[in-house]
C-alpha cells in the first residue's frame, strides 16, 4: 500500500512540475499583453469629430501605402487596423514579408536596437491577440499578418541584461542616438526600477528627463510616418506611468507627455542623407559583397557614417562593423570606411553564447587581422553607384570594385 502512496506523490510532483514549466512558457510567450483598441491610446480620440478622425485614419492609410517599412513593429501595434485595411493595396504581401526579413537580419547584428526588435515583434504579436475583433472584422489580412510575423524568439534582450543595455545604450548625447524612451515603452516601471537602484543610470535618467523639451528629441512626422501614430505612442506611455506610484514615473510623465511633434521636410533627392544612406551590392574580386551605410543623423555637421559589410554567402552574423566619414566632392560624395570590432567582452550576450555555441570561441568566429581594412570609395550623386578600393590593414590586399546601389536606407 505504502508503495502506491509514494507512487502517486511522485505523479503529483510531476504533473505540479509540468504545470508549473507550462505556465512559465505561457508567461513568456504572452510577456505582453498589447494594446487593447489602438486608436484608444490617444485620449482625446472619442473627443474628435467625424471629419477629423477620418482625416488622421487617411494620413495613415496614405503612409502605409507609400511604404510598410518605415514604422517599427512597436509602432504598428498603434496603427493595426490601418495596417489591416492596407492589406488589399498593390504589392502588400511582398512587401510585408520582406519588411519582416529586413527585421529579422538586424535583429542578428548585435548593433545598438537589435536586440529591441524582437521585444517589438513580441508586443505587436500581442496586439493582434489583444483585438479578436479586427480579426472578425478583416480574416484574410489578420491571418496572413499574424502568420508572416516572427516573434524572433531567443533574440530578443532578457531581462537579466537590462541593466547591461541601459549603461551601454540607453542615453546619449549624439542626436537621433538613444533607445531611452523606445525601451521605456515596452517596459515602463519595470525598466524604471532597475534604473533606481543603479546611482550612475538614475543620474543619467534624471538628465535625460530634463532635457526631454529640447527640440532635438521631438518627435518628428512625415509623409510615411503619420502624426496620429506618435500621439498615441505618446499617450500609452504617459497614461501608465502617470498612473503609478514610482518615484521616477511620477517625475517623468509630464515631461515625457510634453515632447513635441514637428514636421520632417522631405529629404532633398542630391542630399547626403539621401544618398549615403542604404544597401550597395555587387562583385568583390570573386565573391559578391554586400556594403550598408549610414549617415549618423541627418545633420551630422561632424559628416560621421556607420554601416557593416559581408559577403552574401555570409551569415548576417558575420557582418563587419565599420564607421568613417564623408566628404562632398561636387558631383559625388567621397567616402573613407574603416572596418573593426568590439573586444569579445563589449559584445551583447547573446552573441557570445552564439558564437561559442556553434563556433567554439571568439577565436574561430571572427576573421584573421589581415581580413579587416579600409574602404576608399566615391558614391555618384546622380547613379549612386559606389567605386573604388578596399585596403586591407596591413597593406598586402587591395581591391577595386565598382557596385550599384540596391535599396534605400530609412529615412
Amino acid at each position: 500500500m505504502k508503495w502506491k502512496l509514494k507512487l502517486t506523490g511522485k505523479i503529483i510532483v510531476l504533473l505540479f512540475i509540468l504545470l508549473v514549466s507550462v505556465i512559465i512558457r505561457a508567461h513568456s510567450q504572452y510577456r505582453y499583453s498589447g494594446i487593447q483598441n489602438p486608436p484608444q491610446a490617444n485620449i482625446y480620440w472619442e473627443n474628435y469629430t467625424n471629419e477629423v478622425q477620418k482625416q488622421l485614419i487617411s494620413e495613415i492609410l496614405d503612409a502605409l501605402k507609400i511604404s510598410v517599412s518605415s514604422l517599427d513593429l512597436f509602432e504598428y501595434s498603434f496603427v493595426l487596423e490601418e495596417l489591416l485595411l492596407s492589406y488589399q493595396n498593390d504589392g502588400f504581401e511582398e512587401r510585408w514579408i520582406t519588411y519582416i526579413d529586413s527585421l529579422s537580419s538586424e535583429a542578428i547584428k548585435g548593433h545598438m536596437r537589435s536586440g529591441l526588435i524582437p521585444l517589438q515583434a513580441q508586443f505587436f504579436l500581442a496586439t493582434l491577440k489583444a483585438n479578436p475583433d479586427y480579426q472578425e472584422q478583416y480574416p484574410e489580412a489578420f491571418d496572413f499578418i499574424s502568420n508572416h510575423t516572427t516573434a524572433m524568439n531567443g533574440l530578443e534582450w532578457r531581462p537579466e541584461q537590462y541593466e547591461e543595455i541601459l549603461e551601454r545604450f540607453a542615453f546619449s548625447d549624439a542626436l537621433g542616438e538613444g533607445i531611452m524612451l523606445e525601451f521605456l515603452m515596452l517596459e515602463d516601471v519595470y525598466l524604471l526600477e532597475i534604473i533606481n537602484n543603479n546611482p550612475k543610470l538614475k543620474d543619467r535618467f534624471l538628465i535625460w528627463v530634463e532635457n526631454l523639451g529640447d527640440i532635438a528629441n521631438e518627435f518628428r512626422f512625415n509623409e510615411v510616418r503619420p502624426r496620429e501614430m506618435f500621439t498615441r505612442k505618446k499617450f500609452f506611455l504617459t497614461e501608465k506611468l502617470k498612473k503609478s506610484d514610482h518615484p521616477l514615473a511620477r517625475i517623468s510623465w509630464e515631461p515625457i507627455s510634453q515632447i513635441r511633434t514637428g514636421r520632417i521636410h522631405p529629404t532633398p533627392p542630391d542630399s547626403f542623407y539621401k544618398i549615403l544612406n542604404g544597401t550597395w551590392q555587387g562583385s568583390f574580386a570573386d565573391k559578391e559583397i554586400r556594403i550598408s551605410i549610414y549617415p549618423v543623423d541627418n545633420v551630422n555637421p561632424e559628416r560621421k557614417l556607420t554601416g557593416f559589410n559581408k559577403f552574401t554567402t555570409q551569415d548576417d552574423i558575420k557582418q563587419i562593423d565599420m564607421r568613417g566619414t564623408f566628404g562632398d566632392s561636387g558631383d559625388h560624395f567621397e567616402v573613407t570606411m574603416e572596418e573593426y570590432r568590439l573586444p569579445y567582452d563589449e559584445e551583447p550576450a547573446w552573441k557570445r553564447e552564439i558564437i561559442e555555441k556553434y563556433w567554439g570561441g571568439p577565436e574561430k568566429f571572427y576573421p584573421a587581422e589581415s581580413s579587416y581594412g579600409v574602404f576608399n570609395v566615391t558614391v555618384d550623386k546622380k547613379s549612386q553607384v559606389m567605386k573604388g578600393t578596399w585596403k586591407s590593414n596591413n597593406g598586402q590586399l587591395i581591391r577595386e570594385f565598382e557596385i550599384p546601389k540596391i535599396s534605400e536606407g530609412t529615412n
